[in-house]
């Protein structure tokens, strides 16, 4: 019995490998391979020097469509990778962290889910990396509690790619740290209404991060790992004279 429980117990841990395989490639599982990848975290008092609270991204008017209505999310975890085909991805989860400059979200309180797919594109400062938001991407953002529901659509900002994201040394334009920023547009699709527009600018909408190298596990080393611990199911099981 305990043999059996213990072969369960590999094969689900096989399956949890190999799905996590899948969603750390993400969309980019078909061919192309990671080529370096980063911990994406929020900048504190990116609003004023005196402010302590933190934001990656920035959608003014998210809710209303006031250019003066400051909406921010802080990443909770967030990821830049980059892969060999120059293109690059922003996906993981963020929470909801001011609305209006107020201080807190209040009663837009949420959790959210963004992935933002890249392509390369050349800019004017040969120590910076840049890349505008492709366009045939699905949906960058959705509201964990209502994702059919509460989601949104982003662009670069401007749509002549004039200012594109830009990453590197001081590319967050607030400190001298290894990071990005970029301007976007955006449509949300709410219960409430529609805000933005693929051509309309709200004053500050950004992203703003800064870039920590941290490496994750290659997509085949996590099937491998659910492989070994298989293998040592096996093992056991023939130690103990029972077949598999």
């Amino acid at each position: 019995m305990k043999s059996t429980k213990l072969t369960n117990y590999c094969f689900a841990i096989l399956a949890i490998a190999f799905s996590a395989s899948i969603f750390a490639s993400g969309s980019k599982v078909e061919a192309l391979t990671l080529v370096n990848s980063y911990k994406a975290k929020s900048i504190k008092g990116a609003l004023s020097a005196n402010s302590n609270e933190y934001y990656g991204m920035r959608l003014d008017g998210f809710y209303d469509d006031n250019t003066r209505s400051e909406v921010t999310w802080d990443f909770v975890d967030v990821r830049f990778d980059v892969y060999d085909d120059g293109s690059a991805r922003l996906y993981g989860s963020m929470a909801l962290q001011e609305w209006n400059n107020s201080g807190g979200p209040g009663s837009y309180a949420s959790d959210w889910l963004l992935d933002v797919s890249f392509v390369p594109y050349a800019g004017s400062n040969a120590a910076y990396d840049y890349y505008v938001i492709d366009p045939n991407a699905g949906v960058e953002m959705r509201n964990v509690a209502n994702p059919n529901g509460d989601y949104a659509n982003l662009w670069t900002f401007p749509t002549d790619f004039s200012k594109p994201f830009q990453v590197g040394n001081g590319a967050n334009g607030k400190n001298s740290n290894f990071g990005a920023s970029g301007w976007v547009n955006y449509e949300h699709n709410s219960p409430t209404g529609f805000y933005g527009g693929q051509d309309t600018h709200y004053y500050s909408s950004d992203f703003l991060m800064d870039l920590e190298s941290s490496p994750v596990p290659e997509p085949g080393t996590l099937a491998l790992f659910g492989m070994g611990l298989l293998g040592a199911a096996r093992a056991y099981r023939r130690k103990k004279g029972l077949n598999i």
